[in-house]
Parts: structure tokens; C-alpha cells; sequence
């Protein structure tokens, strides 16, 4: 455990990224990937530390799109291979599930506002969504957006929390986007959803 604390800390990543400069961005985008299947991964410092190591939008972008990626592969890999097998796990008699119950009933509303927040285990979000009756057409665009507004926060707050807290117009900026592409999010999912009516 002390191995993977030392291994995942600011410092060390930062100092990986630099070592292997000449792969690009290919190091900055496979970390939010990974943390999607391996929730072991700290999410905010892989992004703290992109936007170190890249630039403010660079490192966003690589981070936002590695871990939007890394959520859907997941989301359809167990959807696709493994949804029976962690249904009938989940299921075992005598077991209750609210939690996924739930998600499998919301709309994208509250997908999205949930995956906003940098500390929710999205890892077990997509699990609970790619097996319970939730539509592809409701998570998809949740993730995409969600993520966005997540990654965007904590790269615009960064390791400085103090400094963020003296510019109040900043947050305002951020709930204002996530109004925005909560808006946007729900004519996507009519859109997808006028399409292909039947499809889960």
C-alpha cells in the first residue's frame, strides 16, 4: 500500500510525465483511461498533473477525453460481456440494491449531476449503469458532459484552492456550464432517444 501511495502522488506522476516527453500525450491520456477500469487511480491529481505537464487546455482535453473514453469502453464492455455474470451476483437472493435500482430509473439529470462532482466513484457508476435498465441513449451523453464539467473544475481549481477561493467569479463560470451542458445534454438524449426508441 505504501508502494502505490508513493507511486500515485503528485510528485512521481508529474515526474513520469517528463521522463517520457517524447510519447506526447500518450502517457496523459492513459491515465484517466486506466482510472476508469482501475479506480485505484487518483482521478484529480492525473489531472492536477496533466494540466501541469501539458498546459491548462492540452492537459484538460487529454484528461477529459481519457476518461470519457475509458467510462464508455466500460460501460459497453460490461454491458456487452459481463452484464448476466454481475446481474446474477448482484442479485443473489436476499440481496437488495436501491443504489443501482435507482440509477437504472433516473433520467440524465441526475447521472450528470452526479458524475460533476471530482470525488464520485465513477468507476461504480458505470458498473450500476452498463447492468441495470438504464438506456444508453441517458448515459452517454451524461458522461461526456459530466466528465467535462468535472475535469474543467478541477483543472481550473488546480493544487490552489485558496487562490480560487479570492476569484468567486470562477465559480460562477462553472455552475453556469453545467446549466448550459445539462441543457445541451437533455436535447441529445431526445435526439438519441427519437431514434432509436427500442434500443437499451
Amino acid at each position: 500500500m505504501d508502494f502505490l501511495k508513493e507511486w500515485f502522488t503528485y510528485q512521481h506522476l508529474l515526474k513520469m510525465l517528463h521522463e517520457y516527453e517524447s510519447l506526447g500525450v500518450i502517457f496523459g491520456l492513459l491515465f484517466p483511461f486506466l482510472e476508469s477500469f482501475l479506480p485505484i487511480f487518483p482521478f484529480v491529481v492525473i489531472i492536477t498533473v496533466n494540466v501541469a505537464a501539458y498546459g491548462f487546455w492540452p492537459g484538460f482535453l487529454v484528461s477529459w477525453l481519457g476518461g470519457t473514453i475509458g467510462s464508455l469502453l466500460l460501460f459497453y464492455l460490461t454491458r456487452r460481456f459481463g452484464k448476466n455474470t454481475i446481474t446474477k451476483f448482484l442479485y443473489r437472493p436476499g440481496k437488495k440494491h436501491p443504489i443501482m435500482n435507482w440509477i437504472g430509473k433516473a433520467g440524465f439529470g441526475p447521472i450528470f449531476i452526479i458524475l460533476c462532482f471530482p470525488f464520485t466513484p465513477s468507476f461504480f457508476v458505470t458498473l450500476f449503469a452498463a447492468v441495470s435498465l438504464l438506456r444508453a441513449s441517458v448515459y452517454v451523453p451524461a458522461v461526456i458532459f459530466g466528465k467535462f464539467v468535472m475535469v474543467l473544475s478541477v483543472a481550473t481549481i488546480g493544487k490552489d484552492v485558496v487562490a480560487f477561493r479570492q476569484h468567486p467569479e470562477k465559480t460562477i463560470i462553472l455552475v453556469l456550464l453545467m446549466i448550459v451542458l445539462w441543457g445541451a445534454g437533455k436535447i441529445v438524449e431526445k435526439r438519441i432517444s427519437a431514434k432509436q426508441p427500442k434500443k437499451v
